[in-house]
């Protein structure tokens, strides 16, 4: 079920509706971490339920977005969010929730890596790319001056989305269509 399945008459992830559905779904994102699924904890969820009457799906983007920039600064002031990123949380561009709409519902593939298993996507016919993934445990509280330290092994399959790349590897694999 995807926010494109499950809006009536909606063909394309383009409609408004749709898109607006993406941003809203991403931006509110618990952790902020899209590769984990999007996590939408009960404050956000009741804040979102009495903010519902200015969310309306079929707005124009800009009044859209400007309304819920409003809750997002609502639930920010309130400490709604876990990710440790220390930037006040914005609302996510339509283009990106849509390029994230894109990657997730694409073509995948599933890889074993000495972390856990990764599931990547077709980035093109040829290509497939793995982007996200962790080199480092996070820099922050002891670790933040410290060195890197090796990242922890998942357990399950981690969807390898686009994160910070400064943080984050990103591989990309071209598929050979000729025998060795």
């Amino acid at each position: 079920m995807t926010p494109l399945s499950i809006t009536e008459g909606a063909t394309e992830a383009g409609d408004p509706r749709v898109s607006n559905m993406l941003v809203l779904l991403q931006s509110l994102d618990a952790d902020g971490n899209l590769n984990n699924g999007i996590q939408i904890t009960q404050q956000i969820s009741d804040e979102v339920s009495f903010s519902a009457a200015e969310l309306d799906l079929s707005q124009a983007a800009a009044d859209f977005n400007s309304k819920l920039a409003k809750v997002l600064d609502t639930l920010e002031t309130a400490g709604a969010f876990s990710d440790t990123d220390p930037r006040a949380r914005t609302v996510t561009s339509a283009a990106d929730a849509r390029a994230h709409f894109d990657r997730s519902t694409s073509e995948r593939i599933v890889v074993a890596t000495e972390g856990g298993e990764l599931r990547g996507f077709a980035a093109s016919e040829d290509t497939w790319q793995f982007l996200g993934v962790p080199y480092a445990k996070p820099p922050v509280a002891e670790l933040r001056w410290a060195p890197p330290q090796p990242a922890e092994p998942w357990d399950g399959i981690r969807d390898a989305e686009p994160g910070l790349t400064s943080r984050h590897r990103i591989l990309t694999w071209k598929v050979s269509t000729k025998e060795a």
